[in-house]
């Protein structure tokens, strides 16, 4: 399948985030028309009325969900079925990349709620989760150095890494609560990447988790003050009571049907093609006894050199171990590919300038500032001086 006619292709859509973003705003507003007056899809939905509650809108939306998902996750899934195992290695690299930077910025929000740090961008720990999703825009992080490029390798070429390729981070990278929460009487980090760790202990950086959250706390005490505001105001207007009758018909399975849907009304055989990836790809993680297992099968299989297994384990285990160190292998070397290449842009003076996201910024915390600031003057406080 020729990807490139595919008219979402990645390399088709805008670079830049504030760009992209518009880009998908302007494609949910077309889908939405699209599928509102679509007499087809409208007529299927309607006989299932009769016996389950299903909303209409509701069910487009998560088409257009959907859509989005399978369009932000192309590569993912062209990869398990294009890409060449050098590609796949350097995608992997470039996702390190990003590793590094997640984790300066981890270090950074421990030394601003230490108010150690400071940025006009940064005005509650709301911000960190803005940040975290325009790592490679954010303009207080320094870019990554030989240095720090030098340390992943060191960590994803140790035997005992755990390789960030398949690791399943269910937390976000800027989650400072969950990644600090500790066990046992050594408290342990139990949430912690072992990236995170490998990264303090090799650059002194590991006492950046000790420090007082001091700016954490001020939020929590100002939250609860806005909370017992919003409890009074309520006591003293109460809503209507909601209506509390059941829907008793057994449920519309969305999920099934927003399936059925690229099966039976989609027209781009590009989106038919992804959904149906998408569904293999769940469907082997649901019924194979070992998925990583069979990864690493197929991993090893591609290997364009010997590879000797590690010894002291049990087969399986023994085989997982194997493929897991060898794609850390790869990912390793290609890391100085890419520092490379950045080095020779900056010599022939190519512009990589991030781009300002500003406005995004101050509109992802401008709520939960505003109500910082209310609480702060309720409670006879200095407000911060960047709310």
């Amino acid at each position: 399948m020729d990807w490139s006619e595919f008219k979402y292709e990645k390399s088709k859509l805008p670079q830049e985030p504030s760009e992209y973003a518009k880009f998908m705003d302007a494609l949910k507003i077309k889908w939405h028309e699209e599928l509102v007056n679509d007499e087809n899809l409208k007529r299927y939905i309607e006989k299932f009325r009769s016996h389950s509650p299903i909303n209409f809108e509701s069910f487009v939306f998560q088409i257009i969900e959907k859509k989005l998902h399978l369009i932000n996750c192309q590569s993912l899934f062209i990869s398990r079925k294009d890409y060449t195992p050098d590609i796949r290695y350097r995608k992997e690299a470039e996702r390190t990349i990003e590793w590094i930077q997640q984790k300066k910025l981890f270090n950074i929000q421990c030394l601003w709620r230490a108010n150690q740090f400071e940025h006009p961008l940064l005005k509650c720990t709301y911000d960190f989760h803005f940040w975290e999703k325009h790592i490679h825009d954010c303009p207080f992080l320094e870019p990554v150095t030989q240095q720090e490029i030098q340390t992943m390798q060191i960590y994803l070429r140790s035997p005992n890494s755990e390789p960030l390729h398949f690791h399943h981070f269910m937390l976000s990278f800027q989650d400072y609560d969950e990644l600090l929460e500790t066990e046992g009487d050594d408290e342990q980090y139990i949430n912690m990447p072992d990236w995170y760790e490998f990264y303090d202990g090799y650059r002194g950086t590991g006492y950046l988790l000790k420090l007082p959250d001091l700016r954490g706390q001020q939020e929590e005490r100002l939250r609860a003050i806005s909370l017992a505001e919003n409890k009074r105001k309520e006591k003293e207007n109460p809503t209507s009571p909601q209506n509390t009758n059941i829907d008793t018909r057994p449920f519309f399975w969305m999920h099934d049907e927003v399936s059925n849907y690229f099966k039976l009304f989609e027209e781009d055989i590009f989106f038919k093609e992804l959904n149906n990836i998408s569904k293999e790809e769940s469907k082997k993680f649901e019924e194979e006894e070992d998925y990583e297992f069979d990864q690493a099968l197929e991993i090893l299989k591609e290997a364009n050199e010997d590879i000797y297994i590690v010894g002291g384990k049990e087969w399986r285990e023994a085989i997982k171990e194997t493929a897991l160190r060898y794609i850390n292998k790869m990912v390793a070397d290609d890391l100085d590919v890419l520092y490379e290449v950045d080095a020779l842009f900056e010599e022939l003076n190519i512009s990589t300038v991030k781009e300002d996201l500003t406005e995004e910024a101050l509109e992802h915390s401008k709520h939960r500032v505003k109500w910082l600031k209310e609480a702060a003057i309720k409670a006879g406080e200095e407000p911060n001086k960047y709310w």
